[in-house]
């Protein structure tokens, strides 16, 4: 969880079990994300957030549960897997809160490519929903409250990697947009 003071950066918080966050070195904004109401709140983007634990193989989830604040400007957020820390390299999902939906990417290399459209979804300000990245062999998918949005197969990352978050989109104030 992010339970700690309100303005602690993410970079600077330990989770219960030791876990840390590092800045992924491709994305440079600052300032970086920080703690607030016990959630994530991003004042700059692009932000990739890595957790420091390593999964002992390729085949796990990353989930998160967001909450919907308020609608200001367009922001989009997810859950990361397979991270290579040093390159531009991962699987990662979002909900965007311009397109009103959810999708599935992968960047390869710095090279970005959508493997699941966007799904429509219904997620009314103030409002919580639990996201769900899984990654087990070739087979990527998305949940949203237990319930499967996208399934694809892509064998382009195979690595474990890390896990993490990442986001996108417009800066909203704090206390509005989307916290994890």
């Amino acid at each position: 969880s992010f339970a700690d003071t309100d303005a602690t950066l993410l970079t600077a918080h330990t989770g219960e079990v030791g876990a840390t966050w590092t800045a992924h070195p491709v994305y440079a904004a600052t300032p970086r994300p920080t703690i607030t109401a016990n959630g994530v709140y991003f004042p700059a983007l692009p932000q990739c957030l890595v957790a420091s634990a390593s999964p002992p193989n390729a085949d796990y989830f990353v989930e998160m549960a967001m909450d919907f604040k308020t609608v200001v400007g367009t922001l989009n957020v997810g859950p990361a897997g397979r991270i290579d820390p040093s390159v531009n390299t991962m699987y990662w999902a979002r909900y965007h809160s311009g397109n009103l939906g959810f999708e599935l990417y992968k960047t390869v290399a710095n090279t970005t490519t959508i493997l699941g459209e966007i799904v429509p979804y219904a997620f009314p300000t103030g409002t919580t929903h639990v996201l769900r990245l899984t990654m087990v062999g070739s087979v990527i998918s998305l949940d949203v409250d237990g319930v499967n949005l996208i399934t694809v197969t892509d064998t382009a990352i195979t690595a474990a990697g890390k896990a993490g978050l990442r986001a996108g989109g417009t800066v909203n104030a704090a206390g509005t947009g989307i916290h994890v």
